[in-house]
C-alpha cells in the first residue's frame, strides 16, 4: 500500500510540474539556509567543549583587561591554596619574527607554561606531551603553521631562528606539532590562531617576565578542585593582591573568574552569543517563509483535484486512504527538497563561509543529533503541509467532490491569504532590518571616527625595546617618510582597534581623592598628524622633536572636561597627577576619537611619549592620495631595502575596523543573504497565489473581456486581490521592525537614526517587485482570446 501511495504521489508531482518546481525550489532554499546556519551555530557552541575538565576551568581576568591578569597571581593561588586550585596555565602573547632558510616570517606566538597539555588535554601530532615545553630553547608549532613552513616534511628536531625585541636571535628546536582541534578560548583567546608556543624559560630572552607581580597583562587560567566554586577564591585573590601587588594598583585592581566553558559566547559583552541568537531567528524566519510557501502551493494543488477525490470515493476509496495519499505527496516533496538542499550544501557552504568569515563544518562532521533534528523537522513540515487537504478535502461529500465545485469558505482561500500576509510581513521585516544593520555598519567606517582612515595602513615593526633600538626605529621612520608616496608616518604601541596599554588613574590635584580612569596610548609626536586627529589646543608633546621633554603628555577633550576645564586651552601647561605620586605636564588637547568600539562612549584618553618606555609595535603610514597599488609596490621595495630581515605585512585601517566589528559584519552579510532568500521565496509565493487565482477565474476573465474589460483592468483585478494583504503585512512589519531595531541599536553609543524613509523604501521596493510579478504573470492570460477562456473546463 505504501508503495502505491509513493507511486501516485510521484505521478501527481510530475503532472503539476510548475507548482512542484516552485514548491521544491522554495523549500530547498529555506532548508539549505537553515542547515547552513544550524551547522554554523553548532560549531560555535562546540568551541571549548573538547577541553578536558572544562567545567572546572576559568579564565582569570581583571578590570584592566578582559583577557588577562597579574602574571604571578595564578601561581601564587596554586602554591598557597592547593585545596582550592588544582592547576594553572599562563601565557604571554607576542608577535615573533622567525627565519627558516633565511626567509623572515611573522607569526603569532605565545610564551607559555608547560601545563598546557596536562590541564587542557591538547595533543601533539608528533612529539611527546610529557616533555613538551619543559626544555629550554624548544618550540611547538601549530599543525597549519608547520605545513606552511615545511609542507609534508618531518619537522621534529629541525631548528628555527627566532628574533626577540632587542633584535637578538636564538635557535629553537622544534619539539612537537600541535594537533589542530579548531577554535578554542585558550590558544585563540584574542582572535588570531597561535602559530608558535615557546617554553616559559624563554621569558628572559624576550624580556617579558611572567612570574612577576608587576606583569599586569598575562593571559591566565585556573583549574579549580572538584566542587570548588569561583566565589571561594574571591578572598584569597584579594589577600594575595594586597600582600604582593604594587601599591599603585592595589586600590583599584580587581580580578575575577570567567567560566571557560561559556567564555567564547560571553566575551565582548556577549557579542557572539547575540550573533548566534540573531542568525538563528533569521534562519527560522526564512524556513518559516519557505514552509508557508510550501503550504500555499499544496493547498492550491489539492483544491484543483476535487474531481479526482470524488472519483476515488465513488470507486471505494476511504477517507483514511485519501488522507494518507495527500500526506505522502507532501512528505515526498519535502524529502526531495531536503535531498536537494543536502546536494547544494557543499557549494553553498563556501558562500556562507565567506559571508560569515568562518568555515562551515562539512556534512560528515555534523553529529547524529543534528540529522535526527533535521529529519524530524522534515516530517513536521510534510505533515503540516498535507494536513489541510488530508483532513479538509478528504471529508467532503462525494457528490460535491465529483462536481469539482467547492465553496469559497472551504477552498483554503482564507488560509492561503493569511499565510501570504505572514510571508509579506516577514519579508518586510527582513528587508527593513537588513537595511538598518547595513546603515549601522557603514557608520563604523564613516567619518565620525574622529580620525581619517583613508589611505591609512599599519605594519608591525621589529621590536628593540631599548633606547638605542627606539633611536634606530626613528631613523627608519625618517627614511620611510622621505618616500614620495608617504604623506606621514608615526611610531606607536597602540593603534585604533589595538589599544592594549590599558588604563591608569589620574588626578587634577596632587591631594585629590577622586581619580579618573583614563585609557593610555603610547606614541611618538607624529600620531595626531598621521591620523589627522584635530588638535584643539597646544602641541602634540612639543613643536621641536630634537629637544622635546619626555614629561609632556597629551589628553583628549573628554579627559579635559573630566578634569574640570571649561576650555581645552585652559588645560594646556597644567599639571596632571598619578596615583603613584608622579606627575606630568599637559602639552596639548585633541578632539575625541574612537580608538575602541562604538558600543561605548568615548572616554578619557592620555598619550604618553614612547621615549618614556621605549616600547612600540607599529608604524602607522598615511599614503598620499593616488594609485594605492603603485604606492604599495614602491613602499614594499623601499621596506625590503631598509628592513631586509623584517616582513612587510601591512593592514589597511578598513580591514582593522572590519576585524574590530567582526560580529556586526557577519550579521550584515547574513542579513543580506537572508533578505535575498526572503524576496525569492515571497515572490514564489506570489506566483503560486496568482497562478491559483488565474486557474479558478479563467471563465470570469473571458466574460469580462467580452463585456469590454481592458487588459489593464484585468491586471488591476488581480493586483486588488494581493495588495490588501500587502498593506496588512505592512501594518504588522513596520512597528515590529522599529521595535526590533530600536532594541538592537541600544548596544551602540553611536547609532544610526531610524528615519521614516528607512521603513518606506523597503515597502516601495517589495511592493514594486510584487506589482511587476503580478502584471507579468497576468498579462498573458489577459491577452488570450475570450473564446478560449469561455471554452475552458
Amino acid at each position: 500500500m505504501f508503495k502505491n501511495y509513493i507511486k501516485i504521489a510521484w505521478r501527481n508531482l510530475r503532472k503539476h510540474k510548475f507548482n512542484t518546481a516552485i514548491n521544491i525550489l522554495g523549500l530547498a532554499c529555506g532548508l539549505s539556509f537553515a542547515l547552513l546556519i544550524g551547522a554554523f551555530v553548532w560549531q560555535e557552541l562546540r568551541v571549548n567543549q573538547d577541553i578536558k575538565h572544562i567545567d572546572q576551568q576559568y579564565l582569570l581576568k581583571s578590570n584592566l583587561n578582559e583577557y588577562s591578569a597579574i602574571g604571578m597571581l595564578p601561581r601564587a593561588l596554586k602554591e598557597n591554596y592547593p585545596h582550592l586550585v588544582k592547576n594553572y596555565f599562563r601565557f604571554d602573547g607576542i608577535t615573533a619574527i622567525i627565519a627558516y632558510d633565511g626567509q623572515p616570517v611573522q607569526s603569532n606566538a605565545i610564551v607559555a607554561d608547560s601545563s598546557l597539555f596536562e590541564m587542557f588535554g591538547f595533543k601533539l601530532l608528533s612529539g611527546n606531551v610529557n616533555h613538551a615545553l619543559k626544555t629550554p630553547n624548544q618550540v611547538i608549532l601549530s599543525a597549519p603553521f608547520a605545513k606552511c613552513l615545511f609542507g609534508n616534511e618531518e619537522v621534529l628536531g629541525k631548528q628555527l631562528t627566532v628574533r626577540n625585541f632587542n633584535n637578538q636571535e636564538q635557535l629553537f628546536t622544534i619539539g612537537g606539532v600541535l594537533e589542530n582541534k579548531g577554535e578554542n578560548a585558550v590558544l585563540n583567546l584574542t582572535g588570531p590562531a597561535t602559530d608558535l608556543i615557546l617554553p616559559i624559560q624563554s621569558t628572559s630572552f624576550f624580556g617579558r617576565p611572567i612570574d612577576d607581580w608587576q606583569s599586569l597583562y598575562i593571559a591566565s587560567y585556573l583549574e579549580l578542585q572538584p566542587n570548588v566554586s569561583p566565589s571561594s577564591l574571591e578572598k584569597p585573590i584579594r589577600d594575595l593582591i594586597q600582600a604582593h601587588a604594587p601599591k599603585a594598583i592595589v586600590k583599584d585592581y580587581k580580578a575575577s573568574l570567567a567560566p571557560l566553558k561559556t567564555y567564547h559566547l560571553e566575551k565582548g559583552d556577549g557579542s557572539i552569543k547575540h550573533l548566534l541568537y540573531t542568525v538563528s531567528i533569521v534562519a527560522f524566519a526564512i524556513l518559516l517563509l519557505a514552509v508557508i510557501n510550501f503550504v500555499n502551493i499544496s493547498i492550491n494543488t489539492s483544491a484543483n483535484r476535487l474531481k479526482e477525490i470524488g472519483i476515488r470515493k465513488v470507486v471505494g476509496g476511504t477517507k483514511k486512504q485519501l488522507q494518507a495519499q495527500f500526506i505522502a505527496e507532501a512528505l515526498l516533496a519535502v524529502v526531495i527538497s531536503m535531498l536537494l538542499s543536502i546536494c547544494l550544501y557543499p557549494f553553498l557552504s563556501k558562500v556562507i563561509s565567506n559571508v560569515l568569515g568562518k568555515s562551515i563544518p562539512s556534512l560528515f562532521n555534523l553529529p547524529g543529533s543534528f540529522w535526527i533534528f533535521a529529519i524530524l523537522s522534515c516530517l513536521i513540515i510534510g505533515l503540516f503541509a498535507g494536513a489541510y487537504p488530508a483532513l479538509r478535502l478528504s471529508s467532503l461529500p462525494t457528490v460535491q467532490s465529483a462536481r469539482g465545485k467547492l465553496a469559497q469558505s472551504k477552498d483554503g482561500s482564507f488560509l492561503l491569504r493569511g499565510l501570504i500576509s505572514v510571508q509579506f510581513a516577514i519579508a518586510l521585516i527582513a528587508l527593513t532590518s537588513s537595511a538598518i544593520i547595513a546603515q549601522q555598519v557603514s557608520l563604523f567606517f564613516s567619518k565620525n571616527l574622529g580620525y581619517d582612515k583613508e589611505y591609512l595602513l599599519t605594519v608591525q615593526v621589529p621590536r628593540d625595546w631599548t633606547a638605542e633600538g627606539l633611536r634606530h626605529t626613528e631613523v627608519l621612520r625618517q627614511e620611510l617618510a622621505k618616500l614620495p608616496e608617504v604623506e606621514n608616518i608615526s611610531i606607536s604601541y597602540d593603534i585604533p582597534g589595538a589599544m592594549s596599554s590599558g588604563n591608569t588613574n589620574v588626578l587634577k590635584n596632587a591631594t585629590g581623592t577622586d581619580p579618573i580612569s583614563t585609557g593610555l596610548v603610547f606614541s611618538d609626536r607624529h600620531f595626531a598628524e598621521t591620523y589627522k586627529i584635530p588638535l584643539l589646543a597646544g602641541n602634540f608633546y612639543s613643536p621641536n622633536e630634537a629637544s622635546e621633554p619626555t614629561d609632556r603628555v597629551v589628553i583628549n577633550e573628554a579627559l579635559s572636561k573630566a578634569l574640570g576645564y571649561t576650555s581645552p586651552v585652559d588645560a594646556v601647561n597644567q599639571a596632571i597627577y598619578f596615583t603613584d605620586a608622579s606627575s606630568a605636564i599637559i602639552s596639548g588637547v585633541t578632539k575625541n576619537f574612537y580608538g575602541t568600539s562604538m558600543h561605548f562612549p568615548i572616554g578619557p584618553m592620555l598619550w604618553f611619549n614612547i621615549k618614556n618606555s621605549n616600547v612600540y609595535r607599529y608604524f602607522s603610514i598615511r599614503l598620499k592620495p593616488g594609485n594605492v597599488g603603485v604606492s604599495l609596490n614602491h613602499l614594499t621595495t623601499a621596506w625590503k631595502q631598509i628592513l631586509p630581515t623584517a616582513p612587510f605585512d601591512y593592514t589597511f585601517m578598513d580591514a582593522k575596523l572590519a576585524q574590530q566589528y567582526r560580529t556586526e559584519m557577519q550579521l550584515k552579510h547574513a542579513g543580506t543573504v537572508a533578505t535575498i532568500l526572503a524576496m525569492i521565496i515571497v515572490l514564489l509565493g506570489i506566483v503560486g497565489l496568482v497562478s491559483h487565482n488565474l486557474q479558478k477565474r479563467v471563465k470570469e476573465i473571458g466574460i469580462r473581456k467580452v463585456l469590454g474589460a481592458s487588459v489593464r483592468q484585468i491586471i488591476y483585478l488581480f493586483i486588488h486581490d494581493v495588495y490588501p494583504l500587502f498593506l496588512l503585512a505592512a501594518c504588522i512589519a513596520v512597528p515590529t521592525s522599529y521595535w526590533l531595531m530600536k532594541k538592537w541599536l541600544t548596544n551602540y553609543y553611536i547609532r544610526t537614526e531610524l528615519e521614516a524613509s528607512t521603513f518606506i523604501i523597503p515597502l516601495l521596493v517589495l511592493g514594486g517587485i510584487t506589482l511587476f510579478i503580478i502584471a507579468l504573470q497576468t498579462i498573458k492570460t489577459a491577452l488570450n482570446k475570450p473564446v478560449d477562456a469561455l471554452r475552458s473546463e
